[in-house]
C-alpha cells in the first residue's frame, strides 16, 4: 500500500495506520491455526453428551473465535479496498479511485455498525466468559444471544439471507451511514457523490468532456477532481478510518485479556491505545 497516496486521501492517520496493518498482516501471514466451528446438530448432540459444563465452555469460546475472525477479516476487506484507493490515485484514475472509495465507505461502515459494541460487551461480561472457557460454570446454561445475533449477520448477511427472511438480512448503505455515532460525519452524502460516478450514468460520462454551453471538448479532469473529492470530505473519511481501526486493534486487545493462545494478537498487543477514553470504561468493567 503506497504511503503517500493513503496520506493524501486520509492525512497524518496514514502513517500510523499504515504501521498498525503492517504488523497485523504480518502475524496473520504466519497464522497456521485452524478455526473450527460445530454444526448446530452436532452442538447440541455433543451438549446433551458432556453437560453444562462442556456446554458453556464450547459456547463462549465460539463466540471469542468469531469475533475474532470477524475483527480480522472485516479489517483486512477494509484494507483491501484501501489498495483499490492508492492505486486509483497512483494511475490518476478518478473512476477506479471511486469505486474503491465507495467500498471502503461501505465496508468500513458495516465493520463499525458490527463491532463498535463488541469491545465493551466482551469486558462487561469478561468475568463470566472466563470462568466459562475454564469450563467452571456448570450448574447451568449462559447464553449472549444479541451478541451471537450481531456477529452472525457479520458475518453471514448475505442477498440470499435477505430473501430468505433471515436475521442476517444485510442493511442499506443508508442504514451504515445515518446510524446514531456516524451521522455527523455526512457519510451518506458523500456516497451519493461516489454513486454518480461509478453507475453508468451522465456524470460518469462527463468526466471526459468539458461543456462550454452546447460545445464540447475532450478533457483530463482526473487529477482535478480527485482532489476536488479529497478537499471536501477527506476529514470525514479520515475520521471513519481511524474509528475502525481503533474497534479493530482494542478488540483483539480485549480478546488478548481471555489468554488463550489461538485468539492471542502479540501484533495488538505491541500497539498503546491506552490513551483511549474506551480504556477507562473497560478496566472498571473487568475488575
Amino acid at each position: 500500500m503506497d504511503k503517500a497516496s493513503l496520506k493524501f486521501v486520509f492525512g497524518e492517520v496514514a502513517e500510523y495506520s499504515l504501521e498498525v496493518y503492517r504488523r497485523i498482516r504480518q502475524e496473520i501471514c504466519n497464522n497456521k491455526y485452524q478455526y473450527i466451528f460445530y454444526s448446530n446438530e452436532g452442538f447440541i448432540s455433543e451438549a446433551l453428551k458432556n453437560g453444562p459444563g462442556w456446554t458453556n465452555q464450547y459456547y463462549c469460546m465460539e463466540i471469542l473465535q468469531r469475533i475474532y475472525l470477524a475483527s480480522l477479516t472485516g479489517y483486512f476487506r477494509q484494507q483491501k479496498w484501501l489498495d483499490g484507493v492508492c492505486s486509483g490515485v497512483s494511475t490518476n484514475n478518478y473512476i477506479l479511485f471511486c469505486s474503491s472509495i465507495r467500498g471502503f465507505l461501505e465496508a468500513a461502515t458495516d465493520y463499525y455498525d458490527a463491532l463498535e459494541c463488541i469491545p465493551l460487551t466482551l469486558a462487561e461480561n469478561f468475568k463470566l466468559m472466563s470462568k466459562a472457557v475454564k469450563g467452571e460454570i456448570t450448574d447451568s446454561i449462559i447464553g449472549f444471544e444479541e451478541l451471537e445475533n450481531i456477529l452472525l449477520h457479520f458475518q453471514e448477511a448475505s442477498r440470499q439471507s435477505q430473501e430468505a427472511g433471515r436475521i442476517y438480512s444485510p442493511k442499506s448503505a443508508k442504514a451504515y451511514m445515518e446510524s446514531k455515532n456516524l451521522k455527523s460525519l455526512n457519510l451518506y452524502e458523500c456516497y451519493g457523490d461516489l454513486c454518480e460516478v461509478t453507475h453508468p450514468a451522465k456524470s460518469s460520462l462527463n468526466l471526459f468532456l468539458n461543456a462550454d454551453d452546447y460545445i464540447y471538448t475532450f478533457a483530463d479532469q482526473d487529477t482535478k477532481l480527485m482532489q476536488s473529492f479529497v478537499d471536501k470530505y477527506s476529514k470525514p473519511l479520515s475520521d471513519l478510518y481511524m474509528r475502525v481501526e481503533n474497534i479493530c486493534v482494542i478488540t483483539l486487545q480485549v480478546l488478548n485479556l481471555f489468554q488463550i493462545e489461538m485468539y492471542y494478537s502479540q501484533a495488538a498487543a505491541s500497539l498503546n491505545t491506552e490513551n483511549l477514553k474506551i480504556w477507562d470504561k473497560i478496566h472498571r468493567l473487568i475488575k
